[in-house]
This record gives C-alpha cells, sequence and structure tokens, in this order.
C-alpha cells in the first residue's frame, strides 16, 4: 500500500508507535539519543528504554571529577540492563583527585547491586601504587569496591583486562573468584595484567591452561 507524499506529511512524529521508536534510537549515537529524547513525552520515554542500554562504554578523558560523576549517575539510572559494558581511561598517566577516586567507588558499588554482565572490558586501570598517581590519594576503597563489583558476576561469558595494574595479591584474588562463579566463561583476555610479578604469570598461565 501506498501514501501519498501529503499523507507522510501529516503524520505527527511524536505518536510514533513506541516499539519502531526504540529500534530507530537503536541506530543513533548517545548524543543524537539524548538530543532526540528532548522533543517530545513519547521520544523520552522511548529513550529511556532498557534495551538502548545493554551495551555501553564508559570512557573517561582526564576530567576525572566530572567525568566519574557522569558515569555514576548513568548507571544509577541503567545499571540494571547493562549487559555488555566497557570501562576505559584514555589517559594513563593523568592525577585523579580524590573525589573522582571516590566517585569511581561509587561506581563500582552500584555496578555490584544492580547488574550481571556478559561483557566485561576494562582498560587503564591502575593499582594505587603504580603508574604517576598521588600516593596522598586514598584508592584502596575504590580497589576493593572493584573487587567485589567483579566478584558478585554469575554470568560473565567474555571478559577483557588490558592493562589492569593490581596488585598480585588482588589480581590473583580476582582471577580465583572469576573462575569459581561463572560456569558460562568463554574467552578471558589478559594483557598487561599484574605485570612484572614473575609468580603472577606462573599463575595466570596455569589458570589459562
Amino acid at each position: 500500500m501506498f501514501h501519498s507524499v501529503s499523507s507522510i506529511e501529516n503524520i505527527h512524529w511524536e505518536n510514533l508507535p513506541f516499539v519502531p521508536l526504540v529500534l530507530i534510537f537503536k541506530f543513533l549515537e548517545n548524543r543524537d539519543r539524548l538530543n532526540a529524547s528532548l522533543a517530545c513525552q513519547n521520544w523520552y520515554n522511548a529513550f529511556e528504554c532498557g534495551i538502548l542500554w545493554e551495551r555501553f562504554n564508559l570512557v573517561f578523558h582526564g576530567d576525572m571529577i566530572d567525568d566519574t560523576r557522569k558515569a555514576v549517575k548513568f548507571v544509577k539510572k541503567h545499571a540494571a540492563s547493562l549487559k555488555h559494558l566497557s570501562i576505559q581511561f584514555r589517559r594513563i598517566n593523568m592525577i585523579p583527585l580524590q573525589d573522582g577516586i571516590n566517585n569511581l567507588k561509587q561506581l563500582f558499588e552500584h555496578l555490584e547491586d544492580s547488574c550481571q554482565l556478559h561483557d566485561f572490558h576494562l582498560e587503564n586501570f591502575f593499582h594505587p601504587q603504580q603508574g604517576n598517581l598521588n600516593r596522598t590519594l586514598n584508592t584502596r576503597p575504590t580497589v576493593d569496591a572493584f573487587k567485589a563489583f567483579v566478584k558478585s558476576q554469575r554470568n560473565l561469558k567474555r571478559i577483557n583486562f588490558f592493562n589492569v595494574r593490581l596488585s598480585e595479591k588482588d589480581g590473583l584474588d580476582i582471577l580465583t573468584e572469576i573462575a569459581s562463579k561463572n560456569e558460562s566463561l568463554q574467552s578471558l583476555g589478559l594483557t598487561h595484567f599484574l605485570e612484572g610479578t614473575a609468580d603472577a604469570h606462573k599463575y595466570v598461565r596455569k589458570f589459562l591452561s
């Protein structure tokens, strides 16, 4: 059935059916989704649909306080929908402030409470005593919150840790928990993981064998 040009022009876009509207939103970048959600209530409702937020990349470019605050706000709202999550710290030599470190702790706590992931990618996450991090910062609670989050996951199929410089104790503890609680695990990527620790490398090789 064909419609005339005039009939198409008379379509009320705010009344588009919900399911097709959500499918349209899936093809949009996050910024475009946000802009579109401001059009009307119906489009905002589509923007809030959980299926749109099953896959998400959190990228921190250097402003730890602002970036982590926005990330916490997002996770509070959409953590229950997340299935595929990537967290990347693009500027690994940045010196974060304590507020940013505290926000990261909140981020991992909300993830622990609200989501069960299928895929998890973490990139450039430094141990508090490595890199150029300010040694006066209290980062131990954030590392503990991260460990608790990873340990809470039961449905992981794919994990990728790239340049995750945890201490030997923390790293091996996490690997043990992953192995014991994720029977469906299909892929575990470890690049520059526990770098510089010979015993840890032996353990990782044993873990992967």
